[in-house]
């Protein structure tokens, strides 16, 4: 396996598309009155919620407050005041940097009588009033206006960084050593909620855009290692879908909770797909979810042995699966790993269309640890909604992927891209247990080569013979 990026080795290929006012940039972005909102440009230092989600310090015109910063809610929702009905409203807010003043390097100005540095200001953002937890934050900051920007998540801070537009080539980000996963956007729906008068005052039923993040994973399967002395390798063609381990899994991205959350009917899966049966999950602490009144109070508890989230490298028509082509990426890896034993690509990594020629190896971000999961019903209705707010356009989601998932890496939602994309690196410090690895697209000329995997320029490999055996 590719050692994984220490830090964000890329430069920014575009500027902000901003005035800039008073040391803020001014940035003019949809789904607020024009201009909406002002940032500075820098990480905003966020802090973790008890439940683990991450949230940012805030402030209105009431006072302090807290912001969760929530990818997995499809709406910004504030807590409803006393003469407010179901109807969208305009609000205005600052995020703060959590970090005092004192302690952030000269180059950030510091506000005027110390405190929390002024960090962006939005204004005339449009939300829901909803009844949120008392004990939870004030406003929670969702999707449909974070999809105005490129989000970069730095979870290892943590902190929050708003960019008009990435605009960096998948190539480039490849060669510098980023998983790149690519998305669309899926959901959308219908509200019996009041939109916001319309120019002739007309109101009607709030419609929301889709802003779903739903990324493939695959849960449990082996462990690996590419520089291992692994014995004779034998996949014949259409042998990847009886080699793959582990269980398939359609993820939605959610930054406002903590944990890895599994519906029953996935971690059953997950569990008979395992060749030791894992232990079951047991009745734990309540599951706290952005725009929920109520925490859920029928979850349970357990660990899911390893988590990879793989970008798909065939049309929807042919996927395969994210576990499928886990397998055929690790063994394009370990066959370059091993070339100068003799190692050849596999029948089954090769494309049927092309003899000899291997097939890419899709990028992928991979957590090689136990990690906890909240188990929770199927008929859980905020899993129902989100499930019918998804389909028939996307596949059954079967939960959620929290902060703790990403705890040691950077993650960039760079929702302006087409398609849309998540870029994942790990932090400087992170554990040997946080891998990426980018993408290898095959050759298409024998004389061609390429470096894959943390390895230096090669050509292509040889291929090996029909029954799937190396030489």
């Amino acid at each position: 396996m590719i050692d994984p990026p220490r830090g964000p080795p890329r430069a920014r290929t575009g500027v902000l598309e901003a005035l800039v006012f008073g040391g803020l940039a001014v940035a003019v972005a949809g789904g607020c009155s024009e201009p909406c909102c002002t940032v500075d440009g820098y990480p905003i230092a966020l802090l973790v919620a008890d439940a683990g989600g991450l949230v940012a310090r805030g402030s209105d015109d009431t006072g302090a407050l807290a912001v969760s910063i929530d990818t997995g809610s499809d709406l910004t929702f504030f807590q409803r005041r006393a003469d407010e009905r179901a109807q969208m409203v305009l609000r205005s807010f600052d995020l703060l940097d959590a970090v005092p003043a004192p302690m952030l390097l000269d180059a950030v100005p510091a506000p005027a009588g110390g405190g929390y540095p002024l960090r962006a200001r939005l204004q005339d953002i449009e939300g829901l009033p909803v009844t949120l937890a008392s004990s939870g934050p004030a406003v929670i900051l969702g999707a449909a206006f974070l999809a105005n920007y490129s989000v970069e998540l730095d979870f290892s801070l943590p902190a929050l960084t708003l960019w008009p537009r990435l605009g960096t080539p998948d190539g480039y980000l490849t060669l510098a050593g980023f998983a790149v996963l690519h998305f669309d956007l899926l959901g959308g729906t219908e509200l019996s909620a009041i939109s916001r008068p319309d120019f002739l005052g007309l109101t009607g039923p709030v419609q929301v855009p889709p802003t779903r993040v739903l990324l493939r994973g695959c849960a449990g399967a082996s462990a690996f290692d590419a520089a291992a002395p692994l014995p004779e390798l034998c996949c014949a063609r259409g042998d990847e879908l009886g080699n793959a381990t582990g269980v398939n899994l359609a993820l939605s991205v959610a930054s406002g909770i903590g944990p890895l959350v599994l519906a029953q009917s996935a971690w059953a899966r997950y569990a008979a797909s395992q060749p030791v049966a894992p232990a079951a999950p047991t009745p734990g602490p309540d599951l706290s979810i952005p725009g929920q009144a109520a925490a859920l109070t029928n979850v349970s508890w357990g660990a899911v042995s390893r988590l990879a989230l793989v970008d798909p490298e065939t049309s929807a028509a042919s996927n395969p699966g994210a576990c499928v082509e886990l397998g055929r990426a690790r063994r394009l890896n370990w066959v370059e790993a091993h070339r100068d034993q003799g190692a050849c690509a596999q029948p089954c990594d090769t494309d049927p269309r092309a003899s000899g020629a291997a097939l890419n190896a899709a990028a992928y971000f991979e957590v090689d640890h136990d990690i906890p999961v909240a188990v929770i019903p199927d008929e859980t209705p905020f899993l129902q909604a989100l499930r019918a707010e998804v389909r028939p356009a996307g596949p059954e989601v079967d939960g959620l992927i929290g902060a703790n998932v990403f705890a040691d890496t950077t993650l960039e939602l760079d929702y302006k891209n087409s398609p849309s994309r998540a870029i994942v690196s790990c932090a400087s410090d992170a554990p040997s247990t946080c891998r990426v690895s980018p993408r290898c697209q095959r050759l298409e000329n024998p004389g061609e080569e390429h470096a894959c995997f943390g390895l230096t320029a090669r050509k292509l490999p040889a291929t090996c013979a029909a029954s799937g055996c190396n030489p």
